[in-house]
């Protein structure tokens, strides 16, 4: 039995196939872990979707930036306010099903001593209190997607306030989880620098290297830096939205894995 990690898919079902016989995954043994992200961009959505939700035994998902805003359009509560290749995916005869198993997925997995999330984790919250926070954001959007996720998208600030409520204070770590890249050095979060390590300017600081886990961490959503090891910290998102590589950690080997985009 083998556990795999997988960097952002987003939408390319091709070349997540591929890496599944690259890997010979076994359905009967094997566990996948995709870090969100497998949705939108690419050309096949749906049969991502529609895998994913005939294979959930073996296959289990994290909610990505890009689910969270399918989720928003789903169920009414954000505007399309930016061209995406969801929509064959929302106007399905099993939509319903789908998007209701989509909104009852986590924002953070903890496998063992491996944590797994799409974007980041605040410096100041611990691996365990980022943990029980993202299971009270995944109760809102449960109960309530449209709402909250109305909420989310019409404000939503990017660092903790002492004078915010657990409410709004819940809306910044579900930006961190699904957006978050770089930090100042008093742990406040720059929405704006996407690119790579070695151009960001030198007041931003990533945020896994203003923290110290003994426990190893596993994210995806910075396609500019591609797959990193750094300390306990592990990046995989390798841009396969962008017509490049898919990347794939297994756990067991410690060994990467990765296959050529075929979608893009």
């Amino acid at each position: 039995m083998a556990t795999y990690i997988v960097g952002d898919i987003q939408g390319c079902f091709k070349t997540f196939i591929d890496l599944l016989k690259v890997i010979n995954f076994n359905k009967n043994g094997d566990t996948i872990y995709l870090l969100g992200d497998f949705l939108n961009r690419g050309p096949s959505s749906l049969a991502m979707i529609d895998f994913v939700y005939n294979n959930q035994n073996n296959i289990k998902v994290i909610l990505g930036n890009h689910e969270v805003f399918a989720l928003s359009l789903y169920y009414k509560a954000k505007f399309v306010s930016k061209s995406h290749t969801l929509q064959q995916l929302l106007e399905h005869k099993n939509a319903n099903k789908w998007f209701d198993f989509l909104k009852q997925q986590p924002l953070i997995i903890k496998h063992e001593d491996n944590y797994l999330v799409h974007a980041g984790i605040l410096p100041q919250l611990s691996l365990e209190e980022a943990l029980t926070k993202s299971h009270e954001i995944s109760q809102l959007i449960q109960n309530n997607p449209t709402d909250f996720l109305s909420d989310f998208y019409a404000e939503h600030k990017y660092s903790i306030e002492d004078k915010m409520s657990l409410y709004e204070k819940n809306k910044v770590y579900l930006a961190s989880f699904i957006f978050m890249r770089m930090c100042y050095n008093d742990f406040k979060v720059d929405n704006y620098y996407t690119g790579t390590l070695e151009d960001a300017p030198n007041y931003l600081i990533p945020w896994f290297k203003l923290r110290n886990d003994y426990q190893k961490v596993f994210f995806g959503h910075w396609a500019a830096i591609g797959y990193l090891n750094y300390n306990n910290y592990f990046a995989l998102d390798s841009g396969c939205g962008w017509g490049k590589q898919l990347s794939c950690y297994c756990l067991e080997s410690n060994k990467l894995v990765q296959v050529n985009n075929l979608d893009i």
